[in-house]
């Protein structure tokens, strides 16, 4: 579909208004997206952080975004290229490192938790005896 199908030409004021079938796809997509966020709100996901960007995050994607207003020389794009390539692999290492930190943390609660339904279990055949 075109976006002569999904706005009403003709309209004025804030911008074009959309037609019945622009509405039907935007609620569409709203819906499918509240269906998403609340499916991984009852995972234990905070959605709220999903849409809310990062204070750091936003004001580098705003420097980029400046930085790249002019023409860069091929030069310049392969060193911005280069750069941006390093910067994914440490955030990779960084989010290994998160992951395994999350996995000890997981084995250490299992555990601890094993090690106190143990307990209880000892404690419980104690009293039987």
């Amino acid at each position: 579909m075109d976006a002569q199908g999904v706005f009403v030409s003709g309209v004025s004021g804030m911008g074009p208004a959309l037609s019945a079938e622009g509405e039907r796809i935007v609620n569409a997509k709203v819906a499918e997206r509240d269906r998403l966020l609340d499916d991984l709100e009852k995972r234990g996901l905070d959605v709220n952080a999903l849409s809310h960007r990062h204070r750091l995050c936003y004001k580098r994607e705003h420097e980029h975004d400046r930085a790249s207003g002019h023409e860069e020389t091929l030069e310049e794009a392969q060193s911005r290229i280069r750069l941006q390539k390093a910067q994914i692999e440490h955030l990779n290492h960084l989010l290994a490192v998160q992951e395994n930190k999350v996995l000890l943390l997981r084995e250490a609660l299992d555990a601890a938790q094993n090690k106190e339904r143990t307990a209880q279990d000892e404690q419980t055949r104690a009293r039987k005896a």
